[in-house]
Parts: structure tokens; sequence; C-alpha cells
């Protein structure tokens, strides 16, 4: 049995909605509720712990209480950062296994969630190849610095799954440290551990502004009229 820690208490601010993103509909469907509904097809998902912005809680529960969503939820207040707020759900957290999803990416599908259980690493994100170039600069005096191999540069994409022990014990580590990082694979990795990656998917994009909601739309309203299979 494994958890999945679903990230949902973005605001949003970049969307420019009066409402945090996620509770945005998609062909009349919130956000946050297609990854969900994903979830609660597979059988080894054994419970949710989904997080809110401050205030949010009984509008997002009256959501879902709709969607009758049957898989176990907890719901936990999302914290000052991303960092944080995943530390907080880790002490809701009872298996000792953990599947991270943001709640922004409402293209993932069953198989995703599937690959990652079905792997038998203990710590596995997807990832995608840097289609970019990439320089490092300096920040002080605006001058490029350093060349970066684009062939050896990960984009990180989720969903993730991690050995819940190990991503706990890591960001208390990072806690008592003061470190800040802007995903679990780095702090797994800082922390000493092995993080294993495979290829991601493209089309299971990362909606955070207004182009990303307006692509989203084409694409379900494409797969809605048979335009995709």
């Amino acid at each position: 049995m494994i958890t999945l820690a679903l990230l949902n208490g973005g605001l949003g601010k970049r969307v420019g909605s009066d409402m945090p993103k996620q509770l945005i509909r998609l062909q009349g469907v919130p956000i946050f509720i297609y990854s969900l509904r994903i979830a609660d097809e597979i059988d080894e998902i054994s419970s949710v712990v989904i997080n809110f912005p401050a205030g949010w809680k009984d509008k997002i529960k009256s959501i879902i209480d709709k969607y009758a969503i049957r898989t176990p939820i907890a719901y936990v207040e999302a914290g000052i950062t991303r960092q944080d707020s995943v530390r907080k759900i880790l002490k809701a957290v009872k298996t000792s296994k953990i599947l991270i999803h943001e709640a922004a990416r409402p293209f993932v599908c069953a198989d995703d969630f599937k690959s990652l259980i079905n792997l038998p690493d203990n710590n596995i994100t997807y990832t995608l190849p840097i289609s970019y170039t990439v320089l490092q600069g300096d920040p002080e005096k605006k001058h490029i610095n350093a060349l970066l191999d684009r062939s050896l540069l990960l984009n990180i994409q989720l969903p993730q799954k991690f050995n819940t022990a190990e991503l706990r014990k890591a960001h208390e580590k990072a806690y008592k440290e003061n470190l800040f990082y802007t995903e679990d694979a780095s702090i797994v990795f800082a922390n000493g551990g092995s993080v294993t990656y495979i290829k991601g998917d493209e089309g299971n994009f990362k909606i955070t502004n207004q182009i990303d909601i307006k692509r989203a739309e084409i694409i379900m309203q494409a797969d809605t009229s048979g335009t995709l299979s």
C-alpha cells in the first residue's frame, strides 16, 4: 500500500484568478479533481493526503465530496513554502512508501502512478530532457561564468515515489539546517539518498499561467471531440 500526497496548496497568483488555480474548471471539472479521480482507480493507493491554502479547506472538501472519491483522504493546511507543505504532509502519512504529485498537473494518467509503484527503486522520479540551452551566470556581475552540458541536465517532472522514512529524515535535516529545495528528489539526494530517474511525458505539464490553462482547454476539447485518441 502507498499514500498519494497531492500538493494542492498554491494560490496560483500567476494565473490571475480570484481563486486558487487548482479550483479553476477545465471541461467543467476543477483541475485538482483530475489527479484524484485517477488515483481513485488504483488499488495500491490506499490513502491520500491533500493540502489546501488557508481558508479553503471547506470548499475543497465539499468539491471532493461531490465527486465521491472513495479513497480515504486526510487534509493538511499548506505551509509557507512547498518544502514546508511536504514536511507537514509527511506527518500524516502512515505507509512506508509515498507518491508525490502536484494538483496543477491534471494530465497525469494511471500508468504514470502504476509504473512508479511497480518499480523496485525506493526513490524515483520522472524527468524530461532539457530542450534549450542553459548557461550559468553570476547574479551580481551579470556575466555568464560557466557552460553546462545540456545532455547531463534533467528537468524534474512529477509524480515521484519515495521511501517515506527516508524522505521524512531528509526533510527534518533540511528544516533543522535551514536548507531550502524546490522539490523532493533534490532533498533526498542532498541527504545522501539514491534517486533513480525515468523518462517522463511532455503531455503531463504543469499549469502555472493563463497560457497553460488555454493549452489544457484546447487539448481536452480536442480529446473530447475525438481529434485525439
